[in-house]
């Protein structure tokens, strides 16, 4: 008798259907429970061709998932943040939380390749544990020797734009902790007071930034663009990571130190076996057409 080998068809399906619809398609092998999760995360957040979509989709893209794994809170008195200008970024090198951002004060800082500082995700843990300002929640039961060098490239600071202001003298804003107003009305807003009862007459308008409140004299109108403070900020874990190659930090990632010429100090200059493998991979693909 003969012997006989099963060989698995990929038989097309509505989710396949779908998929087109999304431009995202099945993988080799890939299962449906695993393409229909895909799908759905697609379809609650499409990617466009902004940086941002595109970091937060490139694991989708290729069938991996990313885990959120920590929330940070900012710790308030009298229902205010105790924190001046409180900002959380995860860079392609560190992981800072600021206490007052405008003026450079850190209260957190972790460098996310050391082994001594902030290389696994309990160090993360134990550095925002003492943090006066922040609070932070462990969502992922499994983080604790997660490499931190995976989290998402992301930041606290985020732009809400074109959103509509209803026709009253009083407009809560979808989000609160606003730090700067862009309206479209010129007319609604010419002069920012200091409060609400210094707002009388028309061009006069006032800012709770806070709680994201506006008032104007008159009757607003039309959109109005802002950004805003992102808390609770929650970091995610990425098992496929990017990051921007003009990233100010990346220079501690992809560069040993050397003794610069102007100063006498040590710099990050010389390209590492990292740094040095990335930049023939972008040049073999946009080369700087020098010779033949």
């Amino acid at each position: 008798m003969g012997t006989y080998s099963p060989t698995r068809l990929e038989i097309s399906t509505g989710f396949d259907e779908v998929g087109i619809r999304l431009g995202l398609y099945r993988l080799p092998g890939e299962s449906l429970s695993n393409y229909r999760r895909r799908l759905l995360l697609e379809s609650r957040d499409r990617t466009s061709t902004t940086e941002d979509s595109y970091i937060r989709a490139v694991g989708r893209r290729v069938g991996v998932f990313e885990t959120p794994v920590f929330e940070v809170e900012l710790i308030e008195a009298g229902g205010v943040p105790v924190a001046d200008d409180p900002y959380v970024e995860i860079t392609s090198t560190y992981l800072r939380a600021y206490n007052d951002y405008a003026n450079g004060s850190v209260d957190v800082e972790l460098n996310l390749l050391d082994r001594t500082n902030g290389y696994f995700l309990q160090d993360v843990v134990s550095a925002f544990a003492g943090s006066i300002y922040f609070t932070l929640t462990v969502l992922d039961a499994t983080h604790t020797y997660k490499k931190s060098a995976q989290l998402r490239y992301d930041n606290s600071n985020k732009f809400a734009f074109a959103e509509t202001l209803l026709n009253s003298k009083e407009n809560q804003l979808q989000n609160a902790s606003v730090i700067a107003i862009f309206p479209l009305s010129s007319e609604l807003f010419v002069e920012e007071m200091a409060s609400i009862v210094q707002v009388a007459k028309l061009g006069d308008f006032y800012v709770d930034y806070i709680n994201g409140v506006i008032i104007t004299y008159d009757v607003a109108q039309g959109l109005i663009s802002y950004t805003y403070r992102k808390f609770p900020f929650t970091m995610y874990w990425q098992p496929v990571r990017v990051w921007p190659y003009n990233d100010a930090d990346k220079k501690y990632r992809i560069m040993d130190t050397l003794i610069a010429d102007d100063t006498g100090l040590a710099d990050n200059l010389l390209l590492n076996s990292e740094g040095a493998k990335l930049v023939n991979e972008i040049l073999s693909v946009h080369s700087l057409s020098w010779g033949k």
